[in-house]
């Protein structure tokens, strides 16, 4: 985590500032320790996209800092490059040499990174000691920022009024989150929640939950069920106090207690009887009133169901990035390669074609004076041409199957996170590589084309 985080700061920024205060680094120390963090994401990258039998043959059953520590011992680094030679899912990133720059480096940064972690983990035992049981959520989700913010400053952590804005927001939301999957402790709201969805009891979730309540009528429907479920654990209760407190007044049999053990109990069940009646918000038992509007709760849900989509989505994800050409991976090099052989070929072939079937038409043109320059001109211009219209086709049904995919993935989040520029980009990078493509193809033909003797192309019918 530590070795992450130092990779994905920047200069200046509040974890910066964080990471050399706890370790107590001068500028030149914690510059040194970001690019090695930086080289060690490399060969993190590749390690994830090994084979669980090839990363196992490597490094064995290592994890994390283990790892570079292993390799830094000459045999053990020695033997790991003569086996990275076989391995095929993924090309090694960097040569020996630099490897055994940066195990070397790494092994020299461990003093270092521990002072940086025991810093940490100080800040945070001072923190909490301040906050004397507070729960960190509370703290985030106060009003006045300005205050949250001293507060962290004095043990060393440096976020921004921003950043605590945010944080503030995200603590609310996760407060309500855990204040709506709280109704869930109570058997009677569960078995209506089980009702509503079609699930077992034993098997409803927040999910549930939060589907339900996603929409403004189904939370409405949420709060109104908690009012009903409230108030008939209110009555039951009602009626379980009293007549447990009937069968102590009107005892069957020989009474064992003492008169004033009895007449104590007699008091406590009186008491708890007047409370749950006259301020049944303070019993514990009952199912607490929903605080919250029917928007907020339906915000709340929503931005819950979403966040548990982008979890499955991440760990669906592929772990794999491609190191190949301009970033993409062995595999779908070879096929943009395979792709443009034949797209070639193809082009080729159907102007080819187009020589055959215009024989006359060369000839007439060669006898009113075309030259052969013109000739070839015209067919790659031909080509071009049609390598431009097929370019916008395939542009157009390449975007319209792969948003198409995505929504069939991912839903609604495709939209929201559509990289419009990206897409242009790309459709341009497109498009030009048809024409530049349809062209290249077109060249042998036009040259067949404008070597044409007239009088022979006029022979044929």
């Amino acid at each position: 985590a530590l070795a992450t985080k130092l990779a994905g700061t920047s200069v200046g920024s509040s974890l910066w500032k964080e990471l050399r205060g706890w370790g107590q680094l001068s500028e030149e120390e914690m510059a040194s320790l970001h690019s090695l963090a930086q080289r060690r994401a490399v060969y993190d990258r590749f390690l994830a996209r090994l084979k669980p039998g090839e990363r196992s043959a490597l490094i064995g059953t290592r994890e994390g800092d283990e790892v570079y520590l292993f390799l830094a011992d000459d045999r053990a680094r020695e033997e790991f490059l003569n086996r990275v030679k076989s391995v095929r899912s993924a090309s090694f990133p960097t040569t020996p040499e630099e490897l055994t720059a940066f195990v070397r480096d790494f092994r020299k940064s461990m003093a270092v990174r521990k002072r940086i972690l025991a810093g940490h983990a100080t800040a945070v035992a001072g923190l909490q000691k301040e906050l004397r049981g507070t729960a960190v959520l509370d703290l985030f989700s106060g009003k006045d920022l300005k205050r949250t913010q001293a507060v962290l400053n004095r043990h060393g952590f440096h976020p921004s009024l921003e950043e605590l804005h945010t944080l503030r927001t995200e603590a609310v939301g996760a407060l309500d989150a855990q204040l709506l999957a709280g109704l869930l402790r109570y058997g009677r709201m569960r078995s209506v929640i089980a009702k509503r969805t079609g699930a077992e009891v034993s098997q409803v979730t927040p999910r549930h939950l939060f589907r339900i309540a996603s929409s403004r009528a189904g939370a409405r429907w949420l709060k109104e069920q908690v009012d009903i479920t409230r108030q008939k654990q209110q009555q039951q209760l009602i009626k379980d106090l009293q007549e447990h407190l009937e069968r102590l007044e009107k005892p069957e049999g020989e009474v064992k207690e003492p008169p004033e053990v009895l007449e104590g109990r007699k008091e406590r069940l009186r008491r708890r009887l007047r409370r749950l009646q006259e301020h049944p918000e303070e019993v514990p038992e009952l199912v607490q009133p929903l605080r919250l509007s029917e928007k907020r709760i339906a915000e709340v849900a929503s931005t819950q169901l979403e966040r548990q989509r982008l979890s499955e989505i991440e760990a669906g994800l592929s772990a794999e990035s491609g190191d190949g050409w301009l970033g993409f991976s062995k595999r779908t090099t070879w096929l943009i390669i395979i792709s443009f052989v034949v797209c070639v070929v193809g082009v080729a072939n159907a102007m080819l074609m187009s020589v055959t079937e215009r024989f006359r038409e060369i000839a007439t043109m060669k006898c009113l004076g075309a030259m052969d320059s013109f000739i070839m001109i015209s067919f790659v211009l031909e080509s071009s041409l049609q390598g431009l219209a097929g370019g916008i086709v395939g542009v157009v049904l390449g975007l319209l199957l792969g948003v198409t995919r995505s929504l069939w993935s991912f839903g609604w989040l495709t939209l929201v996170n559509l990289p419009g520029t990206l897409l242009l980009v790309s459709g341009g990078v497109c498009l030009l590589a048809g024409v530049v493509l349809a062209a290249a193809a077109a060249v042998y033909p036009a040259f067949v084309a404008a070597r044409l003797a007239p009088m022979e192309a006029m022979r044929i019918e």
